[in-house]
């Protein structure tokens, strides 16, 4: 079985600000005296740290992610991941199942995903949605998004009524296939091409198994918002 490199990103860090700050503030100190210094950069030791930070920030983009983006141009597994793909071509039902849930669609997805290669244990994703039945073991229907940011699957649930997102480790023994888009910078792709770049995603194939082994309620940082996170395998 062709399995994907385990690849960990952790730990992750925003840039730092505060020494341009103190810079500006050396060059122009009466127009920087009313400024606020910034606040020393976020880091992320771990997928979960990722999470509390993304859901504190209610899934805002740059910062954390931004750096992600840094660590995927620098990373040979990551490199292997996109290299081990097959092609995708503009018309690809790849390209198309986010906003074609026609049957022939799911079904040429569920194909096209069927030669891809798997995931290595140990490997953490997120997924941003509701866990969809009362008990705590469910098989995936149809292809799965999950990402490799934790920004994004909070920021596909934030405006849901009922915020839930899925920190997901996969299990030595998962044989789910998986396609990985590109999420590095990539300006020759056409247009429609690389249009799933910018949420790190993989997509897992129908008949994926997952396991919910505990959950937790999390508060965001405006006081506001409540995130279910739930701590999910996936076999």
């Amino acid at each position: 079985m062709n399995k994907l490199p385990y690849f960990d990103p952790y730990p992750i860090q925003e840039r730092d600000q505060r020494p341009d700050f103190e810079q500006a503030r050396r060059i122009a100190p009466a127009m920087m005296s009313h400024q606020t210094p910034p606040a020393a950069p976020r880091v992320a030791g771990s997928a979960e740290d990722f999470l509390m930070h993304a859901i504190d920030t209610n899934g805002a983009c740059g910062g954390l992610s931004n750096h992600l983006e840094g660590v995927l141009e620098d990373s040979p597994e990551y490199d292997q991941w996109v290299r081990s793909m097959p092609a995708k071509p503009a018309d690809s039902p790849l390209n198309q199942y986010k906003n074609n849930t026609s049957e022939a669609v799911v079904a040429a997805t569920d194909a096209q995903l069927q030669g891809c290669p798997t995931l290595s244990g140990g490997q953490v994703l997120f997924h941003g949605g509701q866990w969809p039945c009362e008990g705590d073991s469910l098989t995936s229907d149809r292809a799965l998004s999950l990402s490799l940011s934790a920004s994004v699957a909070v920021c596909e649930t934030r405006e849901d009524e009922q915020k839930e997102v899925w920190l997901i480790t996969v299990d030595e023994a998962c044989t789910a296939p998986v396609f990985v888009y590109d999420g590095r910078s990539n300006d020759e792709a056409p247009d429609g091409i690389d249009h799933l770049r910018h949420e790190w995603e993989l997509l897992v194939r129908a008949g994926a198994r997952f396991e919910r082994q505990d959950s937790k309620t999390v508060q965001s940082g405006n006081g506001e918002d409540e995130y279910r996170v739930h701590y999910v395998t996936m076999r």
